[in-house]
């Protein structure tokens, strides 16, 4: 039988018959070998753990299951994890004593030769039971699995624990195994923080528990994993790239992240309608950048957005076919007006034709008045908007304010200067050319 079709479709199939296997056999390599000489690759399937490491992880998942689940009812309430420690201990386990040597390292009150002792013993233990607490994960974060390391450095894979727990996760390059492996873990429900730079360029497409997986899947692998007590995700390095990222299954995952408090997607790809849409209670931090649709008033509208303090938005460069820009004034008069956002401390719109009537609109709304840090480089803010900002009395408040890329010229910076706020006005663009067709500021900041 034989399937012909892009990798991860149907296809179509036709289906050929043999008298005997033999005469099967050679016209199936006789096909494998002309289809690889046309340059074709064979699927390759993704290394899975040993049975004996798989069996082993089962087995101590299932051991502590009742704990973690006392734990993940108040995950902030050490006194959870101090019976979880005085279990293991009675188990001989020395993970028990690894819980209450964390946990007491978290006493700020400790004098430096006594941290310095437990930090010790802390650092033993852990180099010689990392590997097993780690399971099916100890290939990857301690062996560096499937990392080459280059200029990046010569780590893939960094990891800190917590209260016993697995509690950090920091990789330079996501491997859809790891995802599974990660997925698939104990340490999944209990991680706190996991922070991706780089999505896969896959050569060649993997297969994992009979799916396919290719250059656009992303961090796929980790759709259906139960993040309970995930408090910071970051998908992307910095603004220096976004094409290395693919986020568009990402409003999958984070559906599984009910205690998420900082995201940060640096991706192209994602679903902002939908991410919009969601409930995030305790989100404080959102930044969204590289994207070309930002529906704010979305955002606006969620309830559940109440506790959101940071907001960063850095939009795509204009795309050739694009006229308007992807951050606008309805979006800042959708934020200042907003009745969910009233926690706001910290805006950046990065990449936008607000200009001064958004900052008109930033006065008139009373958000001036709320935040402390305004960012809003690379746009086409005047010397008229420098003038309603320094006339606000709620000027003096603000804490940062950055002007960089507009057009500012220096009678407007030499205002800033006299109002004593804190700021930067940096890479003018000329006022008489702001407004004509190729509005360079939309494109100028972009980070590709």
């Amino acid at each position: 039988t034989v399937n012909y079709g892009r990798i991860g479709t149907a296809g179509q199939t036709k289906t050929k018959d043999f008298p005997d296997n033999e005469k099967a056999r050679m016209s199936y390599e006789k096909l494998i070998d002309e289809k690889t000489k046309k340059g074709y690759k064979e699927l390759k399937e993704a290394e899975p753990p040993s049975p004996e490491e798989a069996k082993a992880a089962k087995a101590y998942a299932k051991k502590i299951a009742p704990f973690v689940k006392d734990i993940l009812k108040d995950p902030d309430d050490i006194g959870n994890y101090a019976v979880f420690g005085d279990w293991l201990t009675e188990q001989g386990d020395e993970r028990g004593e690894f819980v209450s040597l964390q946990i007491a390292l978290e006493n700020e009150g400790l004098k430096p030769d006594q941290r310095k002792k437990l930090a010790s013993q802390e650092k033993k233990l852990l180099k010689k039971n990392a590997r097993q607490w780690l399971g099916t994960l100890a290939p990857y974060l301690i062996d560096q699995k499937d990392f080459e390391a280059s200029w990046r450095g010569p780590k893939g894979y960094e990891y800190k624990f917590a209260r016993g727990f697995l509690d950090t996760i920091s990789m330079q390059d996501f491997s859809l195994m790891f995802g599974h492996l990660l997925k698939n873990s104990t340490d999944c429900r209990t991680l706190r923080h996991l922070i991706i730079d780089q999505t896969p360029w896959v050569e060649e497409p993997v297969v994992i528990d009979g799916k396919s997986y290719g250059d656009e899947s992303g961090i796929d692998t980790l759709v259906g994993a139960k993040f309970d007590n995930l408090r910071t995700f970051q998908l992307g390095e910095d603004d220096s790239n976004c094409h290395t990222q693919a986020g568009e299954g990402f409003t999958d995952i984070v559906k599984s992240m009910p205690r998420l408090e900082n995201l940060t997607l640096m991706a192209h790809g994602v679903d902002t309608k939908k991410l919009f849409k969601m409930k995030m209670p305790n989100l404080k931090l959102l930044i969204v950048h590289h994207l070309t649709d930002y529906p704010i008033e979305i955002l606006a509208k969620n309830k559940s957005m109440s506790k959101l303090e940071t907001l960063k938005m850095n939009a795509h460069g204009l795309e050739p076919d694009d006229e308007d820009a992807y951050l606008r004034f309805e979006h800042i008069k959708a934020i200042g007006r907003s009745k969910n956002l009233g926690a706001l401390k910290n805006l950046q719109l990065r990449g936008s034709d607000i200009g001064n009537p958004g900052i008109e609109e930033i006065i008139k709304s009373g958000l001036l008045g709320r935040l402390d840090v305004l960012d809003l480089q690379y746009g086409c803010v005047t010397d008229e908007g420098v003038d309603l900002l320094v006339e606000a009395s709620e000027f003096s408040d603000l804490k940062s304010l950055n002007l960089n890329g507009n057009a500012i010229t220096k009678a407007g910076v030499a205002k800033l200067k006299k109002s004593r706020v804190k700021f930067t006005a940096t890479e003018q663009f000329n006022p008489e050319t702001i407004d004509d067709e190729e509005r360079e500021y939309l494109w100028f900041g972009d980070p590709e």
